[in-house]
């Protein structure tokens, strides 16, 4: 028997649930309805066994994460590293990619841009810019010489 079954709440997260294989797992009879744990484990296992690649995340979900994390950071006694824990739990997401998405908003709202670069930096660039253009000048200039210097040679042997 094999049922469709979506969990998960806002994430959205569908799954097929095979019965059989969850009565071996869970230890069930013919319960249809199954323990929230059954299916996490099952999740899980599948999550192991088709891990191909990174899941991108959609810019939606990324604004629900960082929702939550703000408004649990907003509970007293919450700890920043907590709510990331917390709401990475729930949201089956890297406490580490919480704290990114939230640091990338934050620089967003205060108006900086997403790579901040000094005056300094920025001066330094177009220097280096500038040394590389000249010496590919300098290598096409020498070259030339070197050609029109063989051409002098040539002409003067004849």
């Amino acid at each position: 028997m094999v049922r469709v079954s979506r969990f998960g709440g806002s994430v959205g997260i569908i799954v097929l649930v095979v019965v059989e294989q969850l009565q071996g797992v869970c230890g069930l009879g013919e319960d249809p309805e199954l323990p929230w744990k059954c299916r996490r484990v099952l999740i899980q296992q599948r999550r192991l066994s088709t891990m191909a690649s990174p899941r991108k995340y959609d810019q939606e979900f990324r604004e629900r994460a960082v929702r939550m994390y703000s408004e649990r950071l907003a509970e007293p006694g919450e700890s920043k590293r907590g709510a990331r824990r917390h709401v990475g739990a729930l949201l089956d997401l890297n406490p580490e990619t919480l704290r990114n998405w939230a640091e990338e908003r934050d620089r967003v709202e205060s108006g900086r841009s997403p790579a901040p670069r000094s005056a300094e930096a920025e001066e330094v660039r177009a220097l280096r810019r500038r040394v590389a253009e000249l010496e590919r000048a300098n290598e096409i200039l020498k070259t030339s010489a070197a050609f029109f210097a063989q051409a002098e040679l040539d002409r003067r042997l004849r």
